[in-house]
């Protein structure tokens, strides 16, 4: 066959397509594809001589590894990001994960009394798509503790927001108490709002710009709430949130983490890409609301 690769004036290009098809030579529809996207069809008989031909189908077959490959990583990067999206949903497996993740420590106990500070001070607190709110606190602390990141970045992790939402006037010297002045000190670094007065923007990136520790934080938390914008309806708020993360999250890890800069980017081309909720998390969603309601009733 590779011998008399031909075509006449009598045959369509779907007909001599066919006799292409029918080979044993892999990968003969490629080559075929691109031998019509390069040569011009005139109806005019045409000869490929049998080197040529195998000159094409040896560059072809490279190209053609290297796209199946290429799709292949595509495919299951975007698997494995559906999977913690949906994941996300379940409050009771990010603790048992955080659970898990937190035996390396060798002082576990002080990072489960951060856990649980945090769920007792977020109690009532929830978020759009009605998960409870430590939840997103545990996630942060969870990507600290899968980046190899210390115990003390975990358990600001899981306070980062406690100053911000909750504060009342003994809290900064409870958590003082409870752990230690580096934790407050970072705790408040990351709160835009401190004793009920907010920090101008520029002030806080600035401050969490100089400490290396609060940056990662910061990346780890800005994740976190990526995960979170697939769930909710308002993609002109979704995309100005995506665009802040571009203009002031990125800048502050580029630098010093540019493994994480090309992790949050991932996310974000995920979540533009696939705005559309599936019926499962709907599904999952609405027995949230359940859940939740159960919960006020009790």
């Amino acid at each position: 066959m590779l011998e008399n690769i031909k075509h006449n004036q009598n045959e369509s290009k779907q007909e001599a397509e066919i006799i292409y098809y029918n080979g044993d030579c892999f990968p003969i529809k490629k080559v075929w594809d691109t031998y019509f996207k390069y040569v011009k069809w005139n109806f005019e008989e045409t000869v490929l001589d049998h080197d040529t031909f195998e000159d094409l189908v040896e560059i072809d077959k490279n190209i053609w590894d290297k796209l199946i490959l290429d799709h292949d990583e595509v495919v299951q990067n975007d698997r494995l990001i559906m999977q913690e999206i949906e994941w996300a949903l379940y409050p009771e497996e990010i603790e048992r994960r955080f659970l898990w993740l937190t035996e390396q420590f060798w002082n576990k106990e002080t990072v489960l009394k951060a856990l649980d500070f945090v769920k007792e001070k977020h109690e009532w607190q929830y978020r759009k798509e009605n998960t409870p709110y430590w939840a997103h606190c545990t996630l942060t602390a969870i990507y600290t503790i899968e980046n190899g990141w210390s115990e003390e970045d975990a358990i600001v992790a899981l306070l980062h927001d406690t100053v911000e939402d909750q504060y009342y006037d003994w809290l900064l010297e409870e958590i003082e108490e409870l752990f230690w002045k580096s934790v407050l000190d970072k705790v408040l670094i990351l709160s835009k709002e401190r004793k009920w007065e907010r920090i101008s923007d520029e002030e806080y990136y600035e401050w969490i710009n100089n400490n290396e520790s609060c940056s990662r934080i910061k990346w780890a938390d800005r994740l976190s709430n990526v995960y979170w914008l697939f769930y909710w309806e308002n993609k002109v708020w979704n995309m100005k949130y995506l665009k802040k993360t571009i203009n002031d999250i990125i800048p502050l890890i580029k630098d010093k983490f540019p493994d994480l800069v090309l992790k949050i980017e991932e996310w974000m081309d995920y979540i533009t890409k696939n705005w559309t909720i599936d019926d499962k998390i709907k599904q999952r969603i609405e027995d949230l609301w359940k859940i939740r309601d159960l919960k006020k009733e009790i």
